[in-house]
């Protein structure tokens, strides 16, 4: 029987011995790491500017899927009230018009140096790929990057957006600050295939996107540490925003 205790948000006992260890073993990794040399990445003014115009590009999609569905309401009536299959069939057909000209739009961008693809492998650790579940990653050079949540698609071309509740759910994931892989016992700042990914955001790199303008490179506080050449570690940093814990690789469709 598990014993009483608050619990952490993975439903672990926060007062349970095995845990607190963890936690102190956890501690005293992350002060270790604070002794080893570290670098930090200086995102270019030019790469801030292509961002940002990648991020209103996007708004003026959704905004265009918008109009689509809305035109649907002279056929079907008010939400499809005429023909709800029909108008779902519909509706879902232009999600899927609209996701692909996105996708064909998005590879054409000199921003991005990497795209690849995230789901699931089989015991064999061989990989899955499945086009409706996958999720989509675009790279830049300095490690920015943009995630489409395809299996989302089902809720439309917006943005995810985690600040409201309920939670509204979009194929289109907020940008992130950099994202690095796990696997083989070590940490890259290049996908391989078969490593986790996972992605960090800042809270001046939050105001960044929301301000809307580059004033300048943008200095990044993520610190990256190595020992004898080697990534070590590359911790939450104090001033996270918000951090993101995906599959591992399944494709890399360039890298340039």
């Amino acid at each position: 029987m598990e014993g009483k205790g608050p619990r952490d948000h993975l439903g672990n006992n926060m007062l349970d011995q095995g845990f607190l260890d963890k936690i102190d073993r956890r501690k005293k990794f992350i002060a270790d790491l604070e002794t080893l040399p570290f670098s930090q990445e200086t995102i270019s003014a030019w790469e801030i500017e292509q961002i940002l115009a990648t991020d209103k590009y996007l708004d003026s999609v959704i905004a265009h899927c918008d109009r689509e569905i809305n035109g649907l309401s002279s056929i079907y009536g008010a939400d499809g009230i005429k023909n709800p299959d029909t108008y779902q069939r519909r509706v879902f057909d232009i999600y899927e018009e609209v996701f692909t000209k996105l996708v064909e739009v998005l590879d054409t961008l000199d921003i991005w140096s990497v795209k690849f693809s995230t789901g699931e492998f089989d015991e064999d650790e061989n990989s899955i790929q499945d086009r409706n579940e996958d999720s989509i990653y675009y790279m830049t050079k300095s490690g920015v990057c943009l995630r489409l949540k395809t299996i989302n698609l089902r809720y439309g071309i917006r943005r995810e957006n985690f600040e409201v509740k309920p939670r509204i759910h979009g194929v289109i994931q907020p940008l992130n600050e950099l994202v690095f892989f796990n696997g083989n016992g070590e940490i890259s700042l290049l996908p391989k295939i078969g490593y986790s990914v996972k992605e960090y955001t800042t809270i001046p790199f939050h105001k960044l996107l929301n301000n809307g303008k580059a004033d300048g490179d943008f200095h990044a506080t993520i610190k990256i540490h190595t020992q004898d050449g080697k990534i070590v570690g590359i911790p939450e940093p104090k001033d996270i925003y918000s951090s993101h814990e995906g599959h591992q690789v399944n494709q890399i469709f360039f890298q340039r």
